[in-house]
């Protein structure tokens, strides 16, 4: 009887030891999941970071050639009008000329 005790608990021993063994390597092995996904979350922002300040500089750079274009087109537009009412503003200046000097004589 005595023998079957000590074999009980020499079983149970080793049960807790074995128990004890395959705490620790779990834990060992749950800490290197968390490692290696803490890696791939970094490498993973990292990424993006980069993706991120293509897309800014793309958007930049669209802009920038949008506002060219735009400041272009403008310019074009106002020598047109420019062009096209040639002769009208030329009237005016000279309408407003001798309108300044008519008022000039009336004051002398």
């Amino acid at each position: 009887m005595k023998q079957v005790i000590e074999e009980v608990l020499q079983a149970e021993e080793k049960a807790a030891a074995i128990g004890k063994e395959a705490r620790a390597k779990a834990s060992e092995i749950r800490q290197a999941a968390e490692k290696e996904a803490a890696e791939h979350i970094s490498e993973a922002k990292g990424q993006v970071r980069e993706i991120m300040q293509e897309i800014v500089e793309a958007g930049r750079t669209e802009g920038r050639r949008i506002r060219t274009e735009r400041l272009a087109q403008a310019d074009r537009d106002n020598e047109a009008l420019l062009e096209g009412h040639a002769e009208a503003i030329k009237g005016l200046v000279e309408e407003i000329c001798g309108v300044i000097m008519t008022t000039e004589r009336e004051e002398a």
